[in-house]
């Protein structure tokens, strides 16, 4: 082997590199040096080379971009060696990459590059536990024996891309992990100008964001838990929220895709990104919730505590003004807090809350700590003669708003389009004096007041909203009652042979509904008609004649007249669930399918391992038991295709393809579970059909029955925890034309769930309930 003596200099490899102010691509640009360029070597920090220049001037360069060795040290030179013949004809193949190569046999030697995952090369030598491969270009390096695998070939290398030294861009792909699992991307990352691009929309939609594209101004908006995010091809000022996130590079489109920066991707909705170069492996965290406050502090006057996160449950206790509650939970605006070893559930506007970081938060699943039990205040269970107490319930039908005194109420009472003033004389309000409900897009608000010796009590609403007012208990209380009203109605085609009516509530309703020939008669449970006119006739539609709204007995009934009506569905949709739509097709739109075929899918396979256990990659299990279910399928005289039945790599787009090809009745995806810690256990399994994509919301009750049946077997015969049938945007649920459904089973990356899921009895117990829920949903 060739070797020279090598003194303390680096010498850059890169075509064109910058030179920076300090050791990261944040610092500034100070100068640029070219392929060849020789550096006096002062020291290294981290992935960066601290040099001088040739005039003295201090400086940083990437550790990719320039090769070294050190002083009075003997190395390979950067020479490329004569041509070798390959030892016996052998090759090596990469086990798992990409990995790194040396210029020597073993660490000490510098890396001159990383050889892709399962790359073939030629065998030139053996040193130890390393060795010496030819590299398409027709270059040496040495790689790590337990790296790679020893294949029988030619005496020819394949044309597997040589290691990256350039700082253009890679030809090594990174690897891209979020929360623990390994991403398959129909468009790989690509690293340019120093920047790693990634799938924008594939990465988004994993950490649940909401992804549309505008193609007439190129750009991309996404949603998620109230972020937005605008990023538009070309620039480099996307906005988050509206404001402006500056980025080196701008996004771009490769093969139809939109790839931005690693970077901004992570980070934009509040995840974390870590980059690991020896592997040009990617680390992501999908961004989590602030959590909950430690301590609620009861701000002005004493509150209720109640049993349930609403005002409609008993109350349980009285808390005093300042008194600093415990908060162990949270839901629907509501903390759930513990008082004295009571618990109780305060809403969260009529309270203080604080933050403290390193103060534990106790589990709403252990039993309260030992504590010296506090009496509170006693309260009397009617209020006296010279005070009044306000309430508000909410029912199924509305809210029932109550001004209660322990003795007759003589109000004066306001009536205006939005808000309802009582002025009680020699009143004072007692306890709980503000209340904030959800009322539509709006709000009811209750609160009390005092102006001088009398009592006010403002009851607000939106404007137009039916209410009615009543004197109970021998006047000693008024109540005002806010019924569930339809607020408006709206109509919208969403294809050529499908409509759509969305029915706005002031709150979320109950509903039924039958179908009578070419009549769709649907009940709104507890609604008033409100906004609604008595009929609408819409001479524009090749389906809806008219609609029909009728009071009936605590109730509307909706009598929709159709002309060829083939199918219809019905939902709540909204971010308040109070939008009831109505879907209907002709029966043209209705495709028959190859209802007796079942399409099976063994999630990821080949390069993509899923989720990596410490004892098995998720790709074989998903096989394993996915074989099974089609064989027992097939059993029972069921029709089995799968996306695939060995070891492959199939794009998660093409398996949709695959069924939607076939025209299979039904569509099943098998996964096993993963996340960055090991204590998440237990068997969750999905389905997609969102309001906003009326092409599955027509097929809401076919895929929701179809996950509900295979997870209810799941649990049956696993019993793991139950963590419920649950509505994702993934791709295979997303671009199926027929029901469909993706079971988690278990999570390996919970040792104990991992043992268990590599145990032959587990997957037949698994394959077996998928089978049986897949068969009960058919009727077989």
């Amino acid at each position: 082997m060739i070797t020279a003596q090598v003194s303390a200099k680096v010498t850059v490899t890169g075509t064109t590199v910058n030179l920076r102010s300090g050791p990261g691509t944040n610092y500034g640009v100070v100068g640029q040096v070219s392929k060849g360029d020789t550096l006096t070597l002062v020291n290294r920090e981290g992935d960066w080379y601290k040099v001088k220049t040739s005039d003295g001037k201090v400086s940083y360069i990437a550790t990719s971009l320039a090769s070294k060795a050190d002083a009075g040290s003997t190395a390979p030179s950067q020479t490329t060696p004569p041509a070798q013949p390959p030892v016996s004809g052998k090759q090596v193949q990469v086990v798992s990459g990409p990995i790194n190569v040396r210029s020597g046999p073993g660490t000490n030697y510098d890396k001159v590059g990383s050889i892709p995952d399962q790359g073939v090369f030629s065998l030139i030598e053996t040193q130890g536990d390393w060795y010496k491969i030819r590299l398409t270009d027709g270059s040496y390096a040495w790689v790590a024996a337990w790296l790679v695998k020893e294949v029988t070939g030619t005496n020819t290398a394949p044309a597997t891309p040589a290691p990256s030294t350039s700082g253009t861009e890679t030809s090594s792909t990174p690897v891209v992990n979020l929360d623990g699992k390994r991403l398959n991307f129909e468009v790989a990352p690509i690293i340019e100008n120093d920047r790693t691009l990634v799938p924008l929309r594939a990465i988004f939609e994993a950490m649940g964001a909401h992804v549309e594209w505008d193609a007439s101004t190129n750009t991309v908006t996404a949603t998620r838990d109230g972020v937005k995010v605008v990023l538009t091809i070309g620039s480099t000022q996307p906005t988050v929220d509206g404001k402006v996130w500056n980025l080196d590079v701008p996004a771009k489109i490769v093969k139809d895709r939109t790839l931005a920066p690693l970077r901004f991707v992570g980070e934009a909705f509040g995840g974390k990104v870590g980059w690991d170069q020896a592997t040009y492996t990617v680390t992501m965290t999908s961004p989590t919730s602030k959590g909950i406050p430690t301590t609620a502090i009861v701000n002005h006057a004493a509150v209720n505590l109640r049993s349930g996160p609403d005002s409609t449950f008993g109350k349980v206790a009285l808390a005093e003004p300042g008194e600093k509650l415990t908060v162990v939970g949270e839901r629907d605006g509501w903390y759930e807090v513990s008082r004295g070893g009571t618990r109780g559930w305060v809403a969260s506007w009529v309270v203080d809350v604080a933050w403290e970081a390193n103060e534990p938060i106790p589990d709403p699943n252990l039993p309260p700590a030992e504590e010296t039990p506090e009496t509170p205040p006693t309260k009397s269970d009617k209020p006296g003669e010279d005070v009044i107490w306000l309430s508000c319930e909410k029912g199924e039908n509305g809210y029932t708003i109550g001004i209660e005194s322990g003795d007759k109420i003589d109000a004066k009472i306001k009536e205006r389009s939005s808000e309802v003033v009582y002025t009680i004389k020699n009143r004072e309000v007692e306890g709980q004096y503000y209340f904030a409900e959800t009322l539509g897009t709006s709000k009811l608000t209750i609160k009390g007041t005092q102006d001088g010796d009398d009592a006010i009590v403002t009851i607000s609403f939106p404007s137009g909203t039916e209410y009615r007012t009543a004197s109970e208990l021998g006047g000693k209380k008024e109540t005002l009652i806010v019924p569930n009203f339809i607020q408006k109605v709206d109509r919208k085609a969403f294809s050529s042979n499908g409509e759509r009516l969305i029915i706005t509530t002031a709150l979320p309703v109950k509903y039924s509904a039958q179908q009578k020939g070419d009549r769709l008669e649907v009940t709104l449970e507890g609604v008033v008609l409100g906004k609604a006119d008595d009929k609408y006739t819409f001479k524009d539609s090749d389906l809806i004649d008219s609609v029909r709204f009728e009071a009936t007995k605590d109730s509307t009934l909706i009598t929709v007249n159709t002309t060829d009506l083939g199918k219809y569905s019905l939902g709540l949709a909204g971010s308040q669930g109070n939008e009831f739509n109505i879907m209907l097709v002709n029966k043209s739109a209705v495709k028959s399918r190859q209802d007796n075929l079942v399409v099976i899918d063994p999630g990821h396979g080949g390069n993509d391992t899923g989720a990596r256990g410490t004892q098995v990659d998720e790709k074989v299990l998903n096989l394993k038991v996915a074989l099974m279910v089609g064989d027992i399928l097939q059993e029972n005289g069921v029709d089995v295709e799968y996306t695939r039945d060995d070891d492959s790599t199939v794009g998660l787009e093409r398996r949709a393809e695959i069924a939607n090809a076939l025209n299979a009745g039904l569509f099943v995806s098998i996964h096993h579970n993963s996340t960055t810690t090991s204590d998440k256990a237990g068997t969750e399994t999905y389905f997609y059909a969102p309001p906003e994509n009326p092409t599955l919301f027509m097929q809401k009750d076919e895929r929701q029955k179809l996950a509900s049946e295979i997870h209810k077997r799941l649990i049956q015969n696993l019993r793991r925890t139950d963590r419920g049938v649950k509505q994702s945007n993934f791709s295979v649920l997303r671009n199926t034309q027929m029901p469909s459904a993706l079971a988690e089973i278990c999570f390996i990356s919970n040792p104990d769930e991992q043992s268990q899921a590599m145990k032959t009895s587990f997957q037949e117990q698994a394959a077996q309930a998928i089978a049986d829920g897949i068969l009960a949903y058919m009727g077989k």
